[in-house]
């Protein structure tokens, strides 16, 4: 009570180019979660956007046996589709830091019931995004609307692996009350309308706490 926590992530090793050492040099600095790419192809893998057709390279698959061996995740957010089933066949710790479902809205950036199904089965966080575009497609999305997104996850069997990815430093459009993480007591207020407390606790910090790699 009364303290923050935060770890260090990297999302798309680019700047590793493709040079082991660097992963080696962040492991020292404490690195617990790396994303292979943003939504550009790299050296390790495609993402979102990249039509190469490769996945995960040999080089990303290398990274990620060094993140299995040392228990630090993998980030499935913002991979190419092909990368992220690659991804799953390869790691043992797997997270989605910021996504939501395609079921609830229809986006590219959103995981597939099929993709949120393998990410139950490996036991793997799935962290919500606050970013409108991503929650209904449009300017503005309420509290209710991001709300529909734990849903379906937990519709599925995932309530006990969700938790809040938010991205406030990389969304140009925000929730209605929940513009900054001073207000994340607004998204707390609404749920406990739906969820008991545990489950509340458990989306807030309990179920990431829960599934750090062991």
């Amino acid at each position: 009570p009364g303290q923050i926590g935060a770890f260090l992530t990297i999302e798309g090793v680019d700047f590793f180019g493709g040079d082991l050492d660097f992963w080696y040099e962040f492991y020292r600095f404490g690195v617990l979660s790396i994303g292979l790419t943003w939504n550009a192809p790299n050296e390790a893998a495609d993402g979102l956007h990249s039509h190469l057709g490769r996945g995960v390279t040999h080089f990303g698959r290398e990274l990620i046996a060094l993140n299995n061996a040392h228990k630090i995740f993998t980030d499935v957010t913002h991979l190419h589709e092909q990368s992220f089933w690659h991804v799953m066949e390869h790691a043992t710790y797997v997270i989605a830091s910021h996504s939501n479902a395609t079921s609830v809205h229809r986006h590219e950036r959103n995981l597939t019931d099929a993709q949120i199904r393998a990410m139950i089965a490996k036991n793997a966080p799935m962290h919500v995004v606050y970013f409108p575009e991503f929650i209904n497609g449009q300017q503005q999305a309420s509290l209710r609307d991001l709300i529909d997104h734990i849903d379906h996850i937990a519709s599925l069997g995932g309530k006990h692996l969700i938790g809040f990815g938010s991205d406030f430093d990389g969304i140009t459009t925000k929730i209605t009350g929940l513009e900054h993480a001073g207000q994340h007591q607004n998204l707390v207020n609404e749920l406990l309308k739906y969820y008991s407390e545990d489950d509340v606790r458990g989306f807030a910090y309990q179920n990431f706490l829960n599934h750090l790699p062991k």
